[in-house]
């Protein structure tokens, strides 16, 4: 259906109420170019609005609304009386299939009349112009099209519309892939303390997986996004490698961390986001690496897992220090093998840009040619992202500190 304005308006609020009540749909279209844009008439009473706005707020707030439909009209009881402070005529359109029918139920026996410039008008006496049922022809679209929906899931191996019965068929599904590379599931590596007391428990929007390293743990975040209740997700999956003692060195020694990140404590803006621990290092692992950044059949989520498998299959082998340097050189790549930055995260491409880190790890391990090792990094002539001179100085500065720093 079409989205042209939908306005209301209270005969009793007029110099001629008798003149507000149009028996046809262009008398009402003449009404609502004159009054539209004018202001209230002064002393008008602001209760019948009052009761169509809260009980619009209502049905904004039942576990049945949609999320659009509850943005758009959670707040219409503070909304709605100051739009008419300057408008005579109230207009409610956004999210029409399910706005208009609390409209046609209730404004009527508010002593409202709505006027639907698609094509209806109600009447407080309960005339309608055209006296076609109007809705019957709504509800018939909404039902065809459910129809066709559920045709098309037979059709295609669709994923459940409820997140919940999302989450039962996803859930085994990962379970046993991060099973298979020794993670397990870890809620306690969710904290939201910045979040409602709603959202302390992950599941069903949020699932993390651990694996201890000699030294910190590898952590994985899997975010599950429902905007519209319609059977379509968005999955969000980070990567995170944490350890305390690099985290020291690199983001702190090193003066690596961002200001505001340093401001305002690091980790505690980790936890208002749903991480209770700190990490050094992090990669996303989104579908949108695959051509899909949004999930509506089991062949997507099984060429989205397989996608995930081989990720797991490149970090499962970090453990102790020493390791991320055969992770990064066997992610190590050229120039010439992406075209801008964007495209080098996509492809979990590392450049010597990224080998700082590198560095701090192989100190920890006990490697006493860090010299040598960065002498070799900077001989490449293609393995850097922009200025390699830039590069070079990041190694270089890290180099020194750490040649300097005393060897516990």
């Amino acid at each position: 259906m079409s989205m042209n304005p939908v306005y209301l308006w209270y005969p009793a609020h007029f110099p001629d109420p008798a003149a507000m009540l149009p028996e046809s749909l262009s008398a009402a279209q003449q009404i609502a170019d004159e009054w539209a844009e004018k202001p209230l008439p002064a002393g008008a009473d602001p209760g019948p609005f009052a009761e169509l706005a809260a009980i619009i707020a209502k049905a904004a707030h039942a576990p049945e609304a949609s999320a659009g439909f509850r943005q758009s009209y959670a707040g219409i009881e503070t909304d709605l009386p100051a739009y008419l402070r300057g408008h005579a005529l109230a207009e409610l359109s956004e999210h029409y299939d399910e706005i208009m029918p609390l409209l046609d139920d209730y404004a009527p026996d508010l002593g409202l009349v709505l006027y639907d410039s698609n094509g209806r008008l109600l009447l407080p006496d309960g005339r309608s112009f055209p006296e076609e049922d109007f809705f019957a022809a709504i509800q018939r679209e909404l039902e065809e099209k459910a129809a066709a929906e559920r045709k098309w899931r037979a059709a295609n191996r669709g994923l459940p519309e409820n997140i919940k019965d999302f989450y039962k068929y996803f859930r085994p599904k990962t379970d046993e892939l991060m099973g298979r590379y020794g993670f397990e599931y870890a809620p306690q590596f969710y904290r939201p303390e910045g979040h409602d007391k709603r959202s302390r428990k992950p599941e069903p929007d949020v699932m993390v997986y651990a694996k201890a390293t000699e030294h910190g743990w590898q952590i994985i975040y899997i975010s599950i996004g429902d905007l519209y209740n319609d059977g379509v997700y968005d999955i969000w999956v980070s990567w995170n490698l944490s350890d305390e003692t690099v985290e020291q060195i690199h983001w702190y020694e090193l003066d690596n961390i961002h200001p505001y990140d340093r401001k305002n404590n690091k980790k505690q803006l980790a936890a208002g986001g749903g991480v209770n621990i700190g990490y050094y290092l992090s990669s996303s692992w989104d579908g949108g690496y695959i051509g899909s950044s949004q999930f509506k059949t089991e062949s997507q989520i099984e060429a989205f897992l397989a996608y995930i498998e081989t990720r797991l299959a490149e970090v499962a082998p970090i453990s102790a220090y020493g390791d991320l340097e055969a992770y990064f050189n066997s992610r190590l790549g050229k120039a010439s093998e992406y075209k801008d930055y964007s495209e080098k995260l996509n492809k979990n491409i590392k450049t010597y840009n990224d080998f700082p880190i590198v560095l701090v790890d192989l100190y920890l391990e006990g490697r006493r040619n860090l010299r040598e090792v960065v002498e070799s990094w900077l001989a490449a002539d293609d393995a850097y992202f922009g200025n390699k001179e830039f590069a070079r100085e990041r190694l270089m500065n890290t180099l020194t500190y750490l040649e300097n720093r005393p060897r516990t």
